[in-house]
């Protein structure tokens, strides 16, 4: 029995889908997509002009020529080359709003297309559009759009997907709310809904009840009809393992619970509270194998058991949470065995990251696909790729793209970048453009500081500054204003900075080698 449960406890939330259980940390970790920031305004070297060839099978030909302006936080404004004009805009948080393509037609500029971005109130990209012009106003012609509600607590409640289908107009594709009542800043009360037709069609409602501790200890389901809601069955039995040693509420995490339907009269006749109209149905175990300690478990295994005669396994979720990667196992109970059916693992350094996904049949791997992505000491991506493979084969890239870069000495001013095309019949890189980067000469272009990299350029609170010497650190705005000093240490500096605002940062970095500035982006 698999049913679609969200659930809050005190004021922490977890977010389950319809394929995971009741009170499940299953899928609590998702995140939307955040805002779009243009790479120039975090470069130090900024080109003034970009000089594009093509390859024509053997040799570099066709030079196009692209002027470059940017604006006073350093982000890109104008591209422009002979042909093609395009103008960036943004917000006064720095977000990206539109992109504007021209073309030079005989004598003037013509307006071509337009890229258009909205964000929510959380900063959460939530629009995106294209226009064409008609020449004489933009038209819409292509469209995503994510409508999002949220909680006075700032958590995802629901949301309506669009898609824009010209010339028909704004497309619902599904949707999805939940309603919460609290009582004394405890849920009492949560109402599922789906979306049909345009409308908001009730689906599901649970009744939560708590014991001294204001803990959740049980709870009663309703299915809605279509004309009232009838009680289908309850969730006893619940019991939490207290990740944090203090015992917070916060910090909890379902360890136990059995599912029990309900086969008593029907509506207007319930009765609720007479435990032999209930049958045990399912019952959750989950355990926390890794320890005590602050923080998230980092590692969750969840097992579900049905009841026929005495429980029975039958189906396992393990989530890890490692430094490095985060990954989850689906497994289903055969005979004697769990037998693997869906894995997915999403890895990331510095300098590498990639999501495997795993399909199975009978425990058997029947499919598999990764998607690669990999980065140099600068952090530009170097390589982009698709791999799959079936059974025990060995991966076959399907797709790829690879950026070849040469930089001035040990800077990341990059002198050319060479991006080629995989070939799936040949299996190997071709050659497609090739851009050599021109310079306004400037005190960057002597620096003889090297070994010094500060990530992630665009943050919300942490930044990090790892160096092989000591020295110190000062953060300034655009304006010039020194807002950060912070001493420098050999190795790993974690630099706090929770408390700026948001906006476009310059870092100034001084060490017995010499100084060098960085700009970051604070979210």
């Amino acid at each position: 029995m698999k049913r679609s449960v969200l659930l809050f406890f005190g004021l922490a939330f977890m977010a389950v889908t319809f394929a995971e259980k009741p009170l499940s940390k299953k899928n609590s970790h998702k995140k939307p997509q955040t805002s779009i920031f243009l790479k120039t305004a975090t470069e130090v070297y900024q080109p003034l002009y970009v000089i594009t060839d093509c390859w024509d099978g053997n040799t570099w030909g066709g030079p196009v020529t692209t002027n470059y302006t940017y604006n006073e936080y350093g982000f890109l404004w104008i591209s422009e080359s002979e042909y093609e004009r395009i103008t960036y805009t943004y917000g006064d948080d720095n977000k990206l709003l539109d992109k504007i393509k021209e073309s030079f037609v005989e004598t003037d500029w013509v307006n071509d297309y337009k890229y258009s971005y909205t964000y929510d109130d959380y900063g959460v990209l939530c629009q995106k559009c294209i226009y064409y012009w008609d020449g004489t106003d933009w038209v819409l012609s292509d469209g995503s759009w994510v409508e999002r509600f949220y909680d006075a607590y700032g958590n995802l409640t629901g949301e309506i997907s669009y898609y824009y289908d010209f010339p028909d107009g704004w497309i619902e594709i599904y949707g999805y709310k939940t309603e919460y009542v609290y009582v004394d800043g405890l849920l009492t009360e949560q109402t599922e809904y789906d979306r049909y037709n345009g409308e908001w069609i009730a689906s599901w409602k649970y009744d939560w009840t708590y014991n001294d501790f204001n803990l959740l200890n049980g709870g009663f389901e309703y299915y809605f009809d279509g004309s009232r809601f009838n009680l289908t069955g309850r969730y006893v039995d619940v019991s939490w393992y207290f990740w944090n040693p203090e015992g917070h509420v916060q910090s909890s995490y379902v360890e136990s619970y059995t599912y029990q339907t309900y086969n008593g009269p029907a509506f207007p006749h319930e009765e609720p509270e007479n435990d032999s109209y209930y049958e045990d149905i399912e019952r959750l175990v989950a355990t926390y194998p890794d320890g005590d300690g602050g923080g998230t478990p980092p590692t969750t295994i969840e097992t579900y058991q049905t009841y026929n005669e005495g429980w029975n396994n039958d189906f396992r979720w393990t989530w890890l949470q490692m430094q490095d990667y985060e990954s989850e196992l689906d497994e289903i109970w055969s005979q004697s065995t769990w037998l693997k059916y869906y894995y997915t693992m999403d890895y990331q350094t510095n300098l590498l990251k990639y999501n495997i996904t795993e399909s199975y049949s009978y425990g058997v791997l029947s499919r598999a696909t990764k998607e690669s992505e990999m980065f140099d000491g600068f952090g530009n991506t170097t390589e982009t790729k698709t791999e799959t493979k079936s059974g025990d084969g060995d991966w076959i890239q399907k797709e790829g793209e690879k950026w070849i870069y040469s930089y001035d000495g040990g800077s990341s001013k990059i002198l050319s970048k060479t991006y080629q095309d995989w070939d799936d019949e040949a299996l190997v890189y071709v050659n497609d453009i090739r851009e050599r980067f021109f310079y306004y000469s400037t005190n960057l272009d002597h620096l003889s500081i090297e070994n010094v990299v500060i990530y992630p350029t665009v943050f919300n609170c942490n930044l990090f500054i790892k160096s092989d010497v000591a020295g110190k650190m000062s953060l300034y705005s655009m304006g010039g204003a020194r807002l950060l000093e912070r001493p420098v240490f050999s190795g790993i500096n974690l630099i706090s900075c929770c408390e700026l605002n948001k906006g476009l940062y310059m870092i100034k970095v001084s060490t017995k080698k010499g100084d060098r500035s960085y700009k970051v982006i604070k979210q």
